[in-house]
């Protein structure tokens, strides 16, 4: 009889071991197939990282890409602020004359009051010339449509100022008369 136990309690106990081993196994399984969703949860994460150095490497290219453009563009404004300011004296310059021929000119005072009208005129468009120019270096988006505004704006001056020459030409050739 002992040695039925004996026999009984050593089943058991095989039992009890393979029991174990189908646990042990159980749960390597599940370790593995942990395992395997920490190696895909970790391509995952390096695929996403690379994409995020791309996204960086792309926003670091389209800011120098805005700081060159920016730089252009403050170039032109300064361009245009110098290209103004010798307009201005040019302007200074042709009203210094016309004022010598309105004193010059008494008994022209007619065309005198012409060339002096067509003067303030000229100031007021320089005096809107400047604005623009000074809205240009404001406001970045504005500088080339502003910037066609002047040209337009030059064109104008530039044939009052050869109807201003005209008019001088014609006090001069008064005054020889």
């Amino acid at each position: 009889m002992l040695k039925k136990n004996n026999d009984q309690n050593k089943v058991k106990e095989v039992d009890k071991l393979a029991l174990a081993n189908k646990e042990l196994a159980f749960q390597n399984e599940e370790k593995e197939k942990r395992v395997d969703k920490l190696a895909l949860a970790n391509k995952e994460l390096a695929f996403q990282n690379e994409e995020k150095e791309k996204r960086a490497d792309e926003l670091a290219l389209a800011n120098k890409e805005l700081a060159f453009q920016n730089e252009e563009k403050e170039k032109r404004a300064d361009e245009l602020a110098l290209a103004n300011k010798e307009l201005a004296f040019q302007n200074e310059e042709k009203d210094k004359r016309a004022d010598e021929l309105t004193l010059a000119n008494e008994e022209k005072e007619k065309r005198a009051g012409e060339v002096t009208l067509a003067n303030k005129e000229l100031a007021f468009q320089n005096e809107e010339k400047e604005k623009r120019a000074n809205e240009l270096t404001l406001a970045n988006e504005d500088k080339e449509k502003r910037a066609d505004e002047l040209a337009l704006a030059n064109k104008e001056l530039a044939f009052q100022n050869e109807e201003k020459d005209k008019r001088a030409d014609e006090l001069a050739l008064a005054n020889k008369e």
